[in-house]
């Protein structure tokens, strides 16, 4: 996904370190080696953020998986377009 929306994941990364800034246990910890159902949570909170609707409650697991990449690779130019 880091290759296909490069602007993107740095968007992600930028409010996962905000969102944990000051927790000494997540502070030194990449995004990327993160468990999945934590990482949920940084997506809501971005897809939220950034008015990205995602029916996180009535998919499997690796359904989100599928879509979270799809809506961030759809959100690539967005996020391009702004930088």
């Amino acid at each position: 996904m880091k290759l296909q929306a490069p602007n993107a994941c740095k968007d992600i990364f930028v409010c996962y370190e905000t969102i944990t800034k000051g927790f000494q246990r997540t502070e030194h910890t990449d995004f990327q080696n993160l468990p999945f159902v934590l990482q949920l949570g940084v997506f809501r909170h971005y897809f939220s953020e950034n008015g990205i609707d995602l029916d996180f409650n009535n998919l499997s697991d690796s359904e989100l998986a599928e879509q979270i990449t799809n809506l961030i690779i759809s959100h690539e130019n967005v996020v391009k377009h702004y930088s």
